[in-house]
């Protein structure tokens, strides 16, 4: 998307951007959204951000997206995130996310999740995770699941 400055976009006009055009923003563009413009976005739109730009997103910025917005997002989003991302989230954005979603989490991402997060994961959550995953649970994640 050709938008350098899409940080001066009226909430309205980020609101109506496409599937298309949101699919074609880039990491920069991602994280130069303010924390109103993700507001303004709705899950298909943030569903749509493409896994290299989603990485873009800030801690802050997550912490922003609705818990619908997180059940949206696709299991190759989900690998994509960073450490960092994945430790902004709260306890009810953690509950939101797919058992696909849950299976896609690397080794790298796992020993991010705090105990809060770990206390929130459904069974089904935690079934979801993948050999990797669960191998590089620490101690204290095991200790706080509620199985």
């Amino acid at each position: 998307m050709a938008l350098l400055n899409i940080n001066l976009l009226s909430l309205e006009q980020i609101a109506a951007l496409t599937i298309s055009q949101m699919a074609q923003l880039s990491s920069d563009q991602v994280a130069a959204l303010s924390l109103e413009q993700i507001v303004a976005l709705d899950s298909t739109q943030i569903a749509a951000i493409n896994v290299s730009a989603i990485k873009g997103l800030t801690a802050t910025q997550m912490t922003a997206l609705d818990v619908g917005d997180i059940a949206g997002l696709t299991p190759k989003q989900v690998a994509s995130l960073n450490a960092k991302q994945v430790a902004a989230l709260s306890e009810d954005q953690i509950k939101a996310i797919s058992e696909l979603g849950m299976g896609a989490l690397t080794a790298a991402q796992v020993p991010g999740l705090s105990e809060a997060q770990m206390t929130a994961l459904t069974s089904t959550q935690i079934g979801a995770f993948s050999a990797a995953g669960l191998g590089a649970l620490s101690a204290k994640q095991v200790q706080a699941m509620d199985v």
